[in-house]
């Protein structure tokens, strides 16, 4: 089958997000089994503080009061180049790459992932050279041999998924959109009972869907990170 041009994009960038989930997994599953390896018969030696490798205070962010002018100047500029270039790409057909480029990022971009990656580097270097631990190191440490694996079983799950999507993508995009815009059209004739404020009544329902989504999502994702 002859694949349009966007589409054979799309595919293509749904196969290098999974390519991307997949080098995740494999560093997180790396790491878990560094962890893994290490010792089971750890102890406290310092009772004086609870943390001593662990740092459970986030650093402070410094906020920049000068150039406040300059900061929303530079700030606009971008806006205005980032507006022209997604004009051009929508404009040559690639929007819908650009929508999967940011769902795919928002399934991959973790908040946590980074901080137990870089926490498993630092307990890992602790522990080798034979650093003191705290009694909240200890239950820190086996938060983290847990989330590494959990990391390691979710990005190979996007892994999957992505790539199934990047597979499929010429045979579901037509009937989805077509699922949408029947979805959307629901939407305007439950909305029309509503007369003047009807439009309103629509944006509405709509939001409250996307919202409901969202909710569903954040639920899962904290299921399976649960410790």
């Amino acid at each position: 089958m002859l694949l349009d041009l966007p589409i054979l994009f799309a595919s293509l960038v749904l196969f290098a997000m999974s390519c991307l989930a997949l080098v995740l997994s494999i560093l997180f599953h790396l790491k878990f089994r560094e962890l893994n390896s290490l010792p089971k018969n750890l102890s406290a030696s310092i009772f004086s503080k609870t943390f001593v490798v662990f740092n459970p205070y986030s650093e402070q962010k410094k906020i920049i009061h000068n150039h406040l002018l300059t900061s929303a100047f530079i700030a606009g500029l971008m806006a205005f180049f980032i507006s022209l270039l997604l004009f051009f790409m929508i404009a040559t057909g690639l929007a819908l790459s650009i929508f999967i480029i940011l769902t795919a990022v928002n399934l991959i971009v973790l908040g946590d992932a980074f901080d137990v990656y870089r926490n498993s580097k630092l307990f890992l270097n602790a522990i080798r050279n034979g650093e003191d631990l705290g009694v909240g190191d200890l239950k820190i440490f086996s938060y983290l041999k847990l989330l590494t694996r959990k990391f390691s079983n979710y990005y190979i799950g996007i892994t999957i998924f992505l790539l199934f999507l990047s597979m499929s993508l010429p045979y579901i995009l037509y009937p989805a959109l077509l699922a949408f815009c029947q979805f959307i059209g629901f939407i305007i004739q439950a909305s029309s009972i509503a007369g003047a404020v009807s439009w309103q009544l629509a944006v509405f329902l709509f939001a409250l869907v996307l919202m409901l989504f969202e909710f569903f999502v954040i639920k899962i994702k904290g299921r399976i990170f649960k410790v």
